[in-house]
């Protein structure tokens, strides 16, 4: 069993991109004034990680559209699709895209299926088009009371906001996408622990409301998500000039919603245990293995070659636990393959 998660980035999305470059005189297909501006705007994150984008540099357009766009709406999707399997999205009215600029959660809503009102706010301006093209209002005023019960996504906007748990807190649903970097996946750990500790249901990446077992075991572990994407020849060309490349992406994330926001009908029954994998494969001497997680133990799902188990699962996905598993050490072993969760 051989099981990727893969993503694209969506014709309807492209086409978008490439008209708003037009505005500098750009096309998707001029790959290296495309990279200079990418190289401009990844240097200034680089030395300036807790400031926000500079919208008003025509280099951080360029590259906001060109690269980050895409690339952080694949990110928002793979989280996103997740939710869709916890919680019915037509039973989710509004969505508040806060730090939005140029809304790649807002763009991934509306991939999801999400039909509802979407609000994207932003305290700088970043250009009007992007809020146009996702069907989205667009407020550079943030009252809180005003979206308490709406479904609040903060896609690497935490970073800039030093109090973030008092924030958080002003909302009943919400979705965390951080990067996937050390620090900022264990902060983002402490958040999950802020969060349960202020009435929220933790529903993913975790399985359970326990203490965080990469915290408590580990002092470098941190939880981060991966996906795959089919990367378009337009991209690849402008990587071509870059001294870097996403050939997958990487992410940190939480999905936590307020005790009673989440309806009693929404909760889907479970006659086994559910697990996250939240490691790759690690193969060693006769045997693979995967960190995983279901409870407050850092625990490896193992399986020996001698049982003859062929199983690539990815990173990031669900897997159900067996009744007849035999924990040794730290290891989950297996005798059969594992279901995975779709």
């Amino acid at each position: 069993m051989k099981i990727k998660r893969e993503f694209e980035i969506p014709i309807k999305l492209e086409v978008a991109i490439n008209e708003n470059l037009g505005a500098y005189g750009l096309s998707l297909s001029e790959s290296k004034r495309i990279a200079a501006a990418i190289q401009w705007q990844s240097d200034f994150y680089i030395n300036n990680p807790n400031q926000q984008t500079p919208w008003k540099e025509q280099r951080a357009q360029i590259a906001q559209w060109a690269y980050y766009l895409p690339l952080n709406f694949l990110r928002n999707l793979a989280v996103l699709n997740e939710l869709k399997t916890l919680v019915p999205f037509d039973q989710l009215e509004a969505a508040f895209d806060y730090g939005a600029g140029l809304g790649a959660s807002s763009w991934a809503l509306r991939q999801a299926g999400f039909k509802g009102k979407i609000t994207m706010f932003d305290r700088q301006t970043p250009p009007p088009a992007a809020a146009a093209a996702v069907t989205a209002d667009f407020v550079s005023q943030f009252e809180p009371r005003n979206y308490r019960n709406q479904l609040g996504i903060f896609s690497y906007s935490l970073t800039e906001i030093p109090n973030r748990n008092d924030l958080l807190n002003q909302f009943s649903q919400v979705v965390i996408i951080e990067p996937s970097t050390q620090t900022e996946g264990r902060r983002l750990s402490e958040t999950r622990k802020f969060l349960i500790e202020n009435d929220f249901d933790i529903l993913a990446p975790c399985t359970h409301q326990g203490a965080c077992p990469l915290i408590v075991h580990s002092q470098k572990d941190w939880c981060h998500d991966r996906i795959l994407f089919k990367k378009p020849t337009w991209m690849d060309k402008i990587e071509k000039n870059l001294p870097f490349r996403n050939d997958s992406l990487t992410f940190s994330y939480l999905i936590a919603f307020k005790k009673g926001a989440m309806k009693p009908e929404w909760r889907r029954s479970q006659t086994r245990i559910q697990a996250r994998l939240t490691g790759d494969i690690l193969p060693e001497k006769g045997k693979d293995k995967q960190l995983v997680c279901f409870d407050e133990r850092r625990l490896f799902l193992t399986w020996m070659h001698k049982n003859k188990i062929d199983q690539t699962l990815p990173r990031g996905g669900r897997v159900e636990i067996p009744d007849d598993i035999e924990i040794v050490a730290n290891e989950v072993r297996l005798k059969k393959e594992i279901q995975y969760l779709p």
